[in-house]
Formats: C-alpha cells, sequence, structure tokens
C-alpha cells in the first residue's frame, strides 16, 4: 500500500484537520476499504504522528484500485477524530440536498459504520 500524505503537518494539534482531510478523501475515494488493525512496522500515525502503544495502526485504504491509504492511530485518532470528521461531513453533505452527492453520502454511512 502507497502511503498518502495529509495536509497539515503530523502533530497532536493538527489531527482534527487532517481528519477532516481524510474524511474528504473518503468520500472522493474510488471504493474505499477499512482494513482494521494491521502492524505498525515501527510507524506512526499519518494524522497526530504519534508511536502507537499497542504497535498496531488502523488502516485506511482510500483507493483500493491504486492501492492507496493511510494508517491512523487506535482509539482517540480513529474513533474520535476521524469519526467526529466523517459524522460532520455527512451532515453537510445531506443539508444540500444534491442528488449527485449520494455516493459520496454512501461512503461516509459505510465509513462510519466500519470504523465504529
Amino acid at each position: 500500500m502507497t502511503a498518502l500524505t495529509l495536509p497539515s503537518p503530523r502533530t497532536v494539534r493538527n489531527a482534527r484537520r487532517n481528519a477532516a482531510a481524510l474524511a474528504e478523501l473518503i468520500r472522493d475515494g474510488r471504493a474505499p476499504a477499512y482494513n482494521g488493525p494491521q502492524s505498525a512496522n515501527g510507524g506512526r500515525c499519518a494524522m497526530c504522528g504519534r508511536t502507537p502503544p499497542s504497535d498496531q495502526l488502523y488502516q485506511v485504504v482510500i483507493d483500493s484500485i491504486a492501492d492507496t491509504g493511510v494508517l491512523i492511530g487506535i482509539g482517540v485518532c480513529h474513533r474520535r477524530y476521524l469519526g467526529r470528521a466523517l459524522r460532520a461531513l455527512l451532515a453537510r453533505e445531506r443539508s444540500l440536498n444534491d442528488p449527485a452527492r449520494t455516493e459520496g453520502i454512501t461512503r461516509l454511512e459505510e465509513a462510519i459504520r466500519a470504523i465504529a
């Protein structure tokens, strides 16, 4: 898997911004997949830059066709920050009442179910 770089530097303060950017990538991605906990192999969270204490990161594949994705921390980053960003983006997408956005809404709903 090719790792994506999120727009803001990997710091605890920027984790929310990176989560919002990741939520948009999930909405716009081609066939996103949620592979769950994977071995960190010395890697760090793509959103906050922390080393995971359990030596596991949660893998989110943004584009299954090109095999690109991110590894994020389990717990705070993947449930709290990413979950909150996905729900906020889903609420914004639904409020637009645009039939062209149904595919993105479906991806967001799937992502929320997968990480919960």
